[in-house]
C-alpha cells in the first residue's frame, strides 16, 4: 500500500502544515470529496502528500489519485478520519427548499402538529401508565406493531417498564447505553409474558419516544434514510444500539454547518409552518429533509451502456431475452438500483436498442451462461 506508514498523528500533521502553508504546488482544490476533521473540511489530496512526507520524507508533488478504494482513502479510513462527499448536504437542501415552494409542508407537517400537542410525554408520574401511553397519537413516526407491542408490555408489566422509560430518559446516561439498555430489557420482557415474535422496539421506536418527551434534544429517526446518508457521505455506519446516537451526530452536524446558516431555508419553513417553527429548533426540520430528499422519493438517473457490435452481438442477445448484464468502466459509485439505461450500439447501424433498468448493485460476478455465447471478442465484466 502506497502510504502503509502514515499513522493519525502523521495526518494530523499535514492537516497543520495545510492550515499554514496552503496548496502545494500542482496540487488544486478537489473536486468531488472532502476531509472532515473536527468540524472543518480539507482537500485529501493535499493532507495525504504532507502526510506522507512526515511518513516516509518523500517529495511533495502529485504522485497518487484519490477517490474511493484508492490508497490514499484508504490510508484515512485505516487511521479513523471521515471522508465526506463534496455539497451533497446543500444539494439535498436546494432540492428540499424546490420541493416545499410548491407543496408547503403539507404532507408532513403532522409531525409538527403532533410533537407540539403531546411534547413532554409520557408522563411516566400517573397512576394508570397504560392509559397515558394508549393517549398518545404516534402516528406513522414508528411502526404499528411496535405502538401494539409497547401497549401490550405497558399492560403485563406496568411498573417494569415504567421503570426502563425512567431510565431511557435520563440524560445522566449515555445515549447508546439508553438505547441498548431499553431494546434488550423491553426483549426479554416480552419473551417472558410470552411473546416470541419480533418486539419492535428498536431505535426508530425508541427515537420516536424520546423526541416526544425531549423535542429540544432528539428527533425522529429512520434506518433506511440513515443509511442512504451515510452511503452519500462515503462513510461508515455505526453498530446496532449506536445508530440513533451517530444519526443525532450527522443531524447536529448539518444543523450547525448549513441550517443555522441558511436564511432561505429557515424563511420557507416559517411560512409554512408559522404556529410551530420559530427557526430556533431544526432538529425536526434536519429530520424532514433527510427523509423526504432520501426516503420519501428517490432522485433517479438515466445512463446511456455503449456496446460495440464487433465485441458483443447486442441485437441477437435483446431478441432472446438474454441480455442481463453489462459492463460499466465509470461512474461506477453513483449507478443505483432504479436508475434508468438507454442500450446504445454503436458502428454503422448505430443507435438506441433497448430501454433498461438496474436492478442490483455494480458489482463484478460471474455472468450467466447464455450471456456469455453472445460475445464476439473479449469479455466484459458486469454487474
Amino acid at each position: 500500500m502506497l502510504f502503509s506508514k502514515v499513522t493519525k498523528q502523521h495526518i494530523l500533521s499535514g492537516i497543520k502544515d495545510f492550515k499554514e502553508k496552503g496548496f502545494p504546488d500542482r496540487f488544486k482544490s478537489s473536486s468531488t470529496y472532502d476531509l472532515f476533521y473536527e468540524g472543518e473540511y480539507y482537500p485529501p489530496k493535499a493532507i495525504m502528500v504532507y502526510a506522507n512526507y512526515h511518513a516516509e520524507g518523500r517529495k511533495i508533488e502529485p504522485y497518487f489519485k484519490g477517490g474511493v478504494g484508492t490508497d490514499c482513502f484508504m490510508a484515512f479510513e485505516r487511521n479513523g478520519f471521515t471522508i465526506m462527499r463534496k455539497k451533497s448536504i446543500t444539494t439535498l437542501i436546494a432540492n428540499y427548499k424546490t420541493k416545499i415552494k410548491q407543496t408547503d409542508l403539507k404532507d408532513e407537517r403532522y409531525k409538527w402538529e403532533l410533537l407540539d400537542r403531546f411534547k413532554g410525554r409520557p408522563d411516566l408520574g400517573v397512576e394508570n401508565l397504560l392509559k397515558e401511553i394508549k393517549s398518545i397519537d404516534y402516528s406513522n413516526l414508528m411502526y404499528a406493531m411496535s405502538k401494539a407491542v409497547i401497549q401490550h408490555l405497558v399492560a403485563e408489566r406496568p411498573e417494569q417498564m415504567r421503570g426502563l422509560f425512567n431510565s431511557l430518559f435520563d440524560e445522566k446516561i449515555d445515549l447508546n447505553t439508553r438505547v441498548k439498555t431499553f431494546n434488550e430489557e423491553s426483549l426479554h420482557i416480552y419473551r417472558e409474558i410470552g411473546g416470541t415474535l419480533q418486539h419492535h422496539q428498536g431505535e426508530r421506536a425508541i427515537s420516536t419516544y424520546l423526541t416526544f418527551c425531549n423535542t429540544g434534544k432528539y428527533t425522529f429517526y429512520k434506518y433506511s434514510f440513515y443509511k442512504k446518508y451515510c452511503k452519500l457521505l462515503g462513510i461508515k455506519q455505526a453498530t446496532k444500539n449506536e445508530r440513533y446516537g451517530h444519526y443525532l451526530e450527522l443531524v447536529n452536524q448539518i444543523i450547525v454547518d448549513y441550517i443555522e446558516k441558511d436564511e432561505e431555508l429557515i424563511s420557507l419553513v416559517k411560512k409554512c409552518l408559522p404556529e410551530y417553527y420559530d427557526g430556533t429548533n431544526n432538529l425536526l426540520l434536519t429530520q424532514d429533509i433527510l427523509f423526504q430528499m432520501l426516503d420519501k422519493t428517490s432522485e433517479v438517473n438515466y445512463w446511456i451502456f455503449q456496446g460495440n457490435p464487433d465485441i458483443y452481438n447486442i441485437t441477437n442477445a435483446l431478441k432472446a431475452a438474454h441480455l442481463k448484464s453489462w459492463k460499466v468502466a465509470a461512474h461506477k459509485e453513483n449507478i443505483a438500483i432504479g436508475d434508468k439505461v438507454i442500450i446504445w450500439q454503436t458502428g454503422k447501424d448505430a443507435g438506441c436498442y433497448a430501454l433498461a433498468e438496474v436492478t442490483s448493485e455494480v458489482g463484478v460476478f460471474e455472468e450467466e451462461t447464455v450471456e456469455k455465447q453472445y460475445y464476439v471478442d473479449v469479455g466484459l465484466f458486469c454487474f
